[in-house]
């Protein structure tokens, strides 16, 4: 497998070169690579905009409703978002005309949910963050970054990029740069996540037009693995 995929990085590179571009292995995970993951999903009709942290969904009746996690104190427009100082749930029904829910702001930055409070018509349930299921989710994540130095994603922009369910990392190197890291790390690294997780590798070259790959290729930032999986 080391042998195949080290062909296929090279292939990349050489397609890739002189242009100086990203070189990306994407790594696809088995239903089974992540047995106690706990999920949470907010129920039916609710498209994920941020995996694990913001929903949407139309409502049918000129409203939205969106569900975001881990909402900090003060993340509202000047700082006044309210006096509380702990992050919190939350859950807001409002036109579907607000600029939070007709923007991209669910999918970029969701805290901005904050928003809202400026609105009469909107209805803003709040639970604390801490006991609930969500908080449970980003802690199993987190433990697992830590170790790993990646989490496993499904979505991109609010879209499954490799299949409904599917996970996936995708690490990046560029090539001939000396100081930076290299394919020969990409290599070491794609190798050991596959064997441990049962991964399967995609290598694609650098796409000045980013068809080529499904996802951005900034998505996961190699160094953070090779600190923890070869140094």
């Amino acid at each position: 497998m080391k042998r195949s995929l080290r062909r296929h990085i090279e292939r990349a590179i050489n397609a890739t070169w002189p242009r100086r571009g990203e070189v990306t292995v994407a790594l696809l995970f088995p239903d089974t690579a992540f047995p106690d993951a706990p999920t949470w999903h907010p129920g039916p009709g609710f498209e994920t905009t941020v995996e694990n942290h913001a929903w949407r969904r139309d409502n049918n009746d000129g409203t939205t409703t969106a569900v975001v996690t881990n909402v900090g104190p003060k993340q509202h427009p000047s700082l006044t978002g309210g006096t509380w100082t702990d992050p919190e749930v939350w859950t807001v029904t409002a036109p579907s005309c607000h600029i939070v829910m007709e923007s991209g702001a669910l999918w970029d930055k969701p805290h901005r949910i904050t928003w809202t409070l400026d609105d009469p018509q909107a209805v803003i349930h709040r639970q604390p963050y801490q006991t609930h299921p969500t908080a449970t989710v980003h802690a199993y994540w987190q433990a697992f970054e830590n170790t790993w130095g990646f989490q496993p994603r499904i979505f991109e922009y609010g879209t499954p990029a490799f299949g409904e369910g599917r996970r996936w990392i995708a690490l990046t190197c560029q090539p001939g740069w000396a100081n930076l890291t290299g394919e020969d790390d990409l290599l070491e690294a794609a190798v050991t996540i596959c064997r441990r997780f049962g991964a399967k590798a995609r290598v694609y070259p650098w796409s000045p037009s980013l068809r080529g790959i499904p996802v951005r290729e900034d998505i996961v930032c190699l160094d953070n693995v090779v600190r923890r999986l070869i140094a």
